[in-house]
């Protein structure tokens, strides 16, 4: 079931099995998305599609068509989704699509049925996921949570809405979709599906994790934003870029797809560069950024796994470091690497010269947020309401601390440590030296992590869609300066003199004095950002780390 304003929507084609031999020979090549839905679902079984009512052609490639005449549409809807074996949705915002959905949760075919983001940007798909948590109760900060590591690809469902598991990819194509999918229907108990090797390890991995894994904070499960709803035919149509600009250009399309591919190929790779330094990474996406506090060097995460070296000057990537662990968030200091795995429940200290792991600690799932001061790594445990201290010399735990309250973050401000509580809209200050708490003060609403710039101290609260600023040492009023946010999986870094904080088609830069910058950002999607102490701004996009200027 899908809308179908969405039908001419395409994604990137890696995969050359369903290819012609003249896409073959292409640099860039584009499939329908659902050519490869199709196609991933008919290693199942028998895939059918709801019809367009006077469709006069079906797509050659694709799923077969059933269709309905207006006045029976629910009933004939209801008994395929009482027939299927299980059922795929691409989540969009019709009245007709809501309906449908409603129709899946009423007859009790939420344990095999799967919801589908389709490729598209980054603020039509937090509406879709916005529609997706009104309807089935899905908490909306799980679902924002997700977007920060990539674009939300599919959803599946069971009995507790709060334990939903979320498919992301840092870079959408035919093939990570198709593992989404064969990986849902594993999930949901088909274990007849398709899928190779690497995901099955997934899904067996998940199932041995998922007993120990908790909800995430209520404080996340705020009400999603209000969005349109479109009534029957009224869904704004999809149009591919060259419709939807050729007429402007006053140029002839040619649908021929080796000459669109070439066309895709000089546009994507031509923009961008002209106005900004990049530095290739070929087919890797830099999930971090980040600065060494001591030499300044830029180092960065590549596919959450590798860790690697980045020159500006020379343009280029190297030293690679395997983590092994998905890497979340990473702090780079002289010659060691500290990065935390949100999924292993680990913090990993990496040497930069010997590139093997020095140290590993073993802390409990969901660990986050990482603060160096004095020789101890510090970082806080939510579902167990703790902040932890860790020896920078053997990962051996040295103080373990309970809070009131469940802690999100971790920054270094001022000789003392600061930790959001995002239950409870405040912030704890703890002492250096064993974690005392010394005072707690009150802030927006949401607050899940905290920067340090100066004698002020940021506080990030996406489900809020705020930034705001106060006095670092927690005097003062709540707020200060306050920035709205366009999409609340945005990015945000601090270098302790600069802050950036991305924005639509901009990145704010406040300065050291606190004068305000807006830096054109000519991506569409970026997966990192990292403002230097110099004030320069880098972001991960696909293919590239580029310098924002």
């Amino acid at each position: 079931m899908r809308s179908f304003a969405d039908d001419k929507r395409r994604l990137r084609a890696r995969r050359l099995d369903r290819a012609s031999v003249v896409d073959r020979l292409c640099l860039r090549r584009f499939e329908r998305f659902e050519e490869v839905l199709a196609a991933a679902l008919s290693t199942i079984g028998p895939v059918i599609a709801l019809g367009q009512p006077g469709e006069r052609l079906p797509p050659a490639l694709g799923a077969v068509r059933q269709e309905y005449p207006m006045d029976a549409w629910e009933a004939g809807v209801g008994k395929l989704i009482q027939d299927s074996a299980f059922v795929c949705m691409v989540v969009g915002r019709s009245q007709s699509l809501v309906t449908e959905l409603r129709a899946v949760k009423q007859l009790g075919a939420l344990n095999r049925a799967f919801f589908l983001l389709p490729p598209c940007g980054r603020a039509d798909q937090r509406n879709r996921l916005a529609v997706l948590s009104a309807e089935l109760g899905i908490p909306w900060g799980r679902l924002l949570q997700a977007t920060k590591t990539g674009d939300v690809l599919l959803v599946a469902l069971n009995s507790d809405p709060d334990r939903a598991v979320i498919f992301t990819s840092a870079g959408p194509d035919d093939v990570s979709y198709e593992a989404a999918v064969h990986a849902a229907v594993l999930l949901l108990g088909l274990p007849e599906a398709d899928a190779s090797a690497p995901v099955r390890q997934l899904v067996n991995g998940f199932w041995r994790r998922t007993s120990e894994v908790r909800s995430e904070s209520a404080a996340l499960s705020a009400p999603p934003p209000r969005v349109a709803i479109y009534a029957p035919g009224q869904a704004p149509v999809y149009k591919p870029l060259y419709r939807r600009h050729a007429k402007a250009l006053g140029v002839t399309v040619i649908t021929s797809s080796w000459v669109l591919s070439l066309m895709s190929y000089q546009i994507i790779t031509g923009v961008s560069s002209r106005y900004d330094p990049e530095i290739p990474t070929g087919d890797w996406v830099a999930t971090t950024l980040t600065q060494d506090d001591i030499s300044g060097k830029l180092y960065g995460v590549f596919d959450s796994r590798k860790i690697a070296t980045i020159d500006p000057n020379k343009a280029e990537v190297r030293s690679v470091i395997e983590t092994g662990d998905p890497t979340d968030e990473m702090i780079v200091h002289g010659k060691t690497a500290f990065a935390v795995s949100r999924l292993a429940g680990t913090v990993t200290a990496f040497s930069l010269v010997t590139r093997q792991a020095l140290w590993k600690a073993h802390l409990p799932h969901g660990v986050r947020g990482l603060a160096l001061h004095g020789g101890r790594i510090v970082t806080v445990l939510p579902a167990q309401h703790l902040v932890i201290s860790i020896s920078v010399r053997d990962g051996r735990q040295t103080v373990k601390r309970t809070v009131n309250g469940t802690p999100w973050g971790i920054a270094f401000i001022r000789g003392q440590f600061v930790v959001p509580l995002v239950d409870r809209a405040q912030l704890a200050y703890l002492a250096a030296d064993d974690l005392t708490i010394t005072r707690t003060v009150k802030t927006v609403p949401g607050p899940q992590q905290v920067y340090a710039q100066g004698p002020l101290l940021w506080v990030l609260a996406p489900t809020a869609d705020l930034v705001v600023s106060r006095r670092a040492d927690g005097t003062g009023p709540s707020r200060g300066y306050q920035f709205g946010l366009v999409d609340p999986a945005a990015s945000m870094s601090s270098s302790g003199s600069w802050v950036a904080i991305e924005g639509d088609e901009r990145v704010s830069l406040i300065s050291p004095d606190e004068r305000l910058f807006r830096v054109p950002l000519p991506y569409s999607a970026i997966y990192s950002l990292c403002v230097t102490r110099a004030g320069e701004v880098f972001v991960g996009t696909k293919g590239s780390v580029a310098q924002l200027r």
